[in-house]
């Protein structure tokens, strides 16, 4: 057999922002996971607006997306990063939700 080895999960994107660009328009922005192990590779992002169900992709070389035709009221938003080597493929852990007022 092989030898024991620990599991880690995929690194979590952080410091997760929010800042209106215009009426309804809402820029969100992240910094990548700090620690990636050797061999693994991000290859894109997911960012969810928890209180509509919106859901926008971005690739890897980016820290943002925006959202367009924000509805009126708070919006939550989580950012999740997709891994694609072998052993670590798969999402991340969704980033911690900030809630945003829209305007």
């Amino acid at each position: 057999g092989q030898p024991c080895r620990t599991t880690y999960g995929n690194a979590t994107p952080t410091g997760v922002t929010a800042r209106h660009l215009g009426r309804r328009t809402v820029l969100v922005q992240w910094q990548a996971p700090g620690t990636v192990r050797p061999g693994d590779a991000i290859v894109g992002y997911r960012v969810r607006d928890l209180m509509t169900g919106r859901v926008a992709n971005a690739p890897a070389d980016t820290d943002q997306v925006r959202f367009t035709g924000a509805g009126d009221g708070d919006h939550a938003y989580s950012v999740e990063a997709r891994y694609g080597a072998d052993e670590g493929s798969g999402w991340s852990t969704p980033s911690s939700t900030l809630v945003f007022g829209a305007a």
